[in-house]
């Protein structure tokens, strides 16, 4: 089966321009780009140390929370279900960790 819709779109596709050079003193190595990228993003993610500060907080609070609920499991079978529950809350909580960075970043 071939794909119609996309001639339109190949003439311009084979006279597009081959970029820089590889002697060009701006072309960059993908190992650089992803280092400059993530330093980029470290330093952006350290200017707000009250988040840090809070986020690590709420992680421990959290844990010692569902730690002392979960502490000395039955290891039999009758512990199993709970132990379901454990994965499940560590789980949705690192979840909402990550859609609060992801709210933020936009």
């Amino acid at each position: 089966m071939r794909l119609t819709f996309c001639r339109p779109f190949i003439p311009d596709l084979r006279h597009r321009h081959g970029g820089v050079s590889k002697k060009s003193p701006y072309t960059v190595p993908f190992y650089s780009q992803v280092w400059a990228i993530a330093k980029r993003q470290t330093l952006l993610k350290f200017q707000d140390k009250f988040g840090i500060y809070t986020g690590y907080g709420t992680s421990i609070v959290i844990a010692l929370i569902v730690g002392s609920t979960f502490y000395r499991l039955p290891q039999a079978a009758s512990g199993a279900f709970t132990r379901g529950g454990l994965l499940f809350i560590g789980l949705l909580f690192n979840v909402g960790e990550i859609a609060k960075g992801v709210v933020e970043s936009c």
